[in-house]
């Protein structure tokens, strides 16, 4: 749960957006006991607007094919069977 951090706003879809772009460059080596460089950002929009989760991950972790792999291995659709993969890997 230490690697989840919500925020909750009140407001349309802009005021996502905004929440959003506000906390995509929060310092990961402050204020965070040694946690991993990595999060869950949740923003919960108790207005008109839709809600939010975001994976914010240091740039240093990995390169965007093994990130993306990851993130297909944790996420379904709705549903629940899992996502297909939107990468192409070649294999050499």
């Amino acid at each position: 749960m230490d690697l989840i951090r919500k925020i909750t706003i009140s407001g349309n879809d802009e005021s996502t957006y905004e929440a959003i772009f506000q906390h995509l460059h929060d310092p990961f080596r402050e204020g965070r006991n040694d946690l991993p460089w990595w999060e869950i950002l949740l923003i919960e929009n108790n207005g008109a607007g839709q809600s939010a989760v975001v994976r914010r991950i240091h740039h240093s972790i990995g390169d965007v094919g093994s990130r993306v792999h990851v993130f297909e291995q944790m996420a379904t659709y709705q549903d629940g069977t899992p996502f297909k993969s939107i990468i192409k890997l070649s294999r050499q």
